[in-house]
């Protein structure tokens, strides 16, 4: 992803609450896209752009990086409400669409993960594990909130500040 650096400052940068090396482990992606979109601006998706991901070499590592997402998906949800509680109001009229998805479905607690998008036929072991980082995430995100205002952003391990180049760009 690649911003401008106008449009982060418009809403103040990113949360260094979030993000890979914070308790709450990510999410500071979504959050900025959230951000962006709440401010008025437009994002773009450009399909020429390449990403490069490392890919985890064995079961374990895959296994903390799904629980990882989960909380860090949740460990947003929350940043997303502190800034702005209205946020609640917009996930509790979602909540009951999607726990009809899940009746529908004939889903077991163990399926709820597929509603966010988790494919049904992953090992359930990996369903589970995000699940259980999905109820970790808003402690993690607190958690993370206090970390970020006792230490202030430069002390925070997630790399999330943001420095302007010339140009805007």
């Amino acid at each position: 992803m690649a911003f401008r650096v106008d449009a982060l400052e418009r809403v103040g940068g990113f949360d260094t609450a979030l993000g890979t090396g914070t308790p709450a482990r990510g999410g500071e992606d979504l959050a900025m896209f959230a951000a962006i979109l709440g401010n008025g601006d437009e994002i773009v998706y450009e399909p020429a752009a390449v990403v490069h991901h490392y890919h985890r070499r064995n079961y374990d590592e895959l296994v903390r990086q799904v629980r990882g997402s989960g909380l860090g998906l949740t460990a947003m949800l929350t940043a997303l409400v502190r800034e702005d509680p209205r946020h609640l109001l917009v996930m509790a009229r979602r909540l009951p669409s999607a726990l009809l998805a899940v009746v529908k479905r004939g889903a077991s607690q163990a399926d709820w993960p597929d509603v966010c998008g988790m494919h049904p036929t992953y090992p359930p072991e990996l369903r589970r594990q995000e699940l259980i980082g999905m109820f970790e995430g808003p402690g993690a995100y607190l958690m993370s909130y206090q970390l970020a205002k006792r230490h202030g952003a430069q002390a925070m391990p997630s790399g999330a500040v943001v420095r302007a180049s010339s140009g805007g760009q």
